[in-house]
Order: C-alpha cells, then structure tokens, then sequence
C-alpha cells in the first residue's frame, strides 16, 4: 500500500512544497519530488516521475504482468490520460501513476503486441 502526503517547508518568505510516497510494505520513501523547479523538456519530466514509473512497474510485477516496463506505463498515459489534459501538475501525473488500474495496462498492451511486427526465423545461425 502507498500513502501520499504533501510536507512544507519555508525557504524565506515562500513555502517549498514536497510531495512523497512512502511504501508501507516496505517502510521506504519511494519518490520525493519538489514543486520548485520548471520543467523545462520531456525528457527531463520522464526523469523526475520515474521512481513513480518504476514503483508501478514493480507493484504490476507483482500482479503477473513482469513484462510491463516503466517506457509502457508513461506511453499508456501519455495517450491515453495526459493527451488533452491542460495544466497538468507534477502531483497529478504521480497520481495517474500510482491509481492506473492493471486492466488498462494489460489492455493496451494487448494492442501494442497485436499491432506489433513478428518475422519467423529463417536464418540457421539464429536458430542454432
């Protein structure tokens, strides 16, 4: 189970906003994230919610589906979830994260291996 809490911290005048997840099975912080800097690409987003990513990929490890990556995770909601969202919190997207439901997961990537290219191995030192 994860809980989520929100902590504040002064810095001067203005309150510094971190938000964590502590797991309770573990009894470890998993993710603490700052609300102070801009993101400034993609990139850089992908890096800061990927203890999130990762901490679903294992939770969805755990319920059979090892074959889900953290790259699945992202991609399924950047479709699916964050596509038409406008003013989209560092915060929320942890959220999605950590309530995306298996059968969502499982049922795009269901989609992604059917519509994915296969070839059958004709070459003797593939199969050798």
């Amino acid at each position: 189970m994860y809980v989520a809490g929100r902590l504040y911290k002064l810095r001067g005048n203005y309150p510094s906003i971190f938000f964590f997840f502590f797991d309770s099975l573990s009894g470890k912080i998993m993710l603490v994230l700052s609300m102070e800097s801009e993101i400034k690409s993609l990139n850089e987003l992908y890096n800061r919610i990927k203890p999130a990513l990762y901490s679903k990929k294992l939770e969805l490890c755990k319920m059979g589906l090892s074959y889900i990556k953290e790259e699945d995770i992202w991609n399924y909601l950047s479709k699916n979830d964050w596509a038409n969202s406008k003013d989209l919190s560092l915060f929320d997207m942890v959220s999605d994260i950590m309530h995306l439901e298996k059968y969502k997961i499982e049922d795009y990537m269901m989609k992604v291996f059917k519509n994915s290219h296969r070839e059958l191995l004709t070459e003797e030192e593939n199969l050798l």
